[in-house]
């Protein structure tokens, strides 16, 4: 399996087809229609899961207000709940939702780690999905502290531009994506993520089209 990519460009590296053949014989294989919660953030988790089809987000809210940061989008060749395999809390997860219909092996923690004994390569492969979401949050915090909302909006969405399941179309590269969502990944109002997009849109730098957005080639 080729490697796969979350909400930022990167490169994190999903399994071969060995590894992932090894893996599947220790899951439960699980469907999740868009918007179903895959993973609680008001609780202990006991499994680790690998996304084989569709995207989740991954999020994390404030109890008192209900405000939702979307840390990441993550696709097909990503582990997801593996914070719970070194450090067991209740209410340390992130909440995990589909984002669109999934398919996702599910594995416990306690036979994950039998598997990796046997093999190095899957836990290996695991340990760099984690190590590059920790550099783009490093890289996403400094973008929160020195830029502003409309330099923050123009990245996040080249970097969504970049991802796998952006689509290639005639004016450029489509992404699927709410004004809610990209307010959530940048910290921002949905209002202010709206006035950037209309100026950006009035700049010809993006194409608006409903809940899609097209950016054009070349832009950088």
């Amino acid at each position: 399996m080729d490697a796969r990519h979350g909400i930022m460009d990167g490169d994190r590296p999903g399994l071969d087809n060995e590894g992932l053949n090894t893996l599947l014989q220790h899951c439960k294989r699980r469907k999740f229609r868009a918007g179903a919660i895959i993973l609680h953030d008001n609780g202990p988790s006991d499994a680790l899961y690998y996304i084989l089809k569709g995207q989740v987000s991954v999020q994390t809210r404030r109890r008192l207000s209900g405000q939702v940061l979307v840390l990441t989008f993550l696709t097909a060749g990503e582990f997801v709940g593996e914070l719970g395999l070194f450090y067991r809390c209740r209410g340390g997860n992130a909440l995990v939702q589909a984002r669109t219909s999934c398919e996702v092996a599910e594995i416990s923690y306690q036979r994950f780690r039998w598997v990796s004994i046997h093999r190095p390569d899957i836990l290996a492969c695991m340990t760099c999905q984690m190590a590059e979401r920790l550099r783009e949050s490093n890289r996403r915090l400094a973008e929160l502290v020195f830029d502003g909302t409309a330099a923050r909006v123009a990245k996040t969405l080249l970097q969504l531009s970049r991802n796998i399941d952006a689509i290639r179309v005639q004016q450029g590269t489509r992404i699927r994506i709410t004004r809610r969502e990209l307010a959530q990944i940048i910290g921002a109002s949905r209002e202010q993520v709206s006035r950037c997009l209309s100026e950006l849109a009035a700049q010809d730098i993006i194409i608006l089209q409903g809940r899609h957005i097209i950016i054009p080639d070349g832009t950088h």
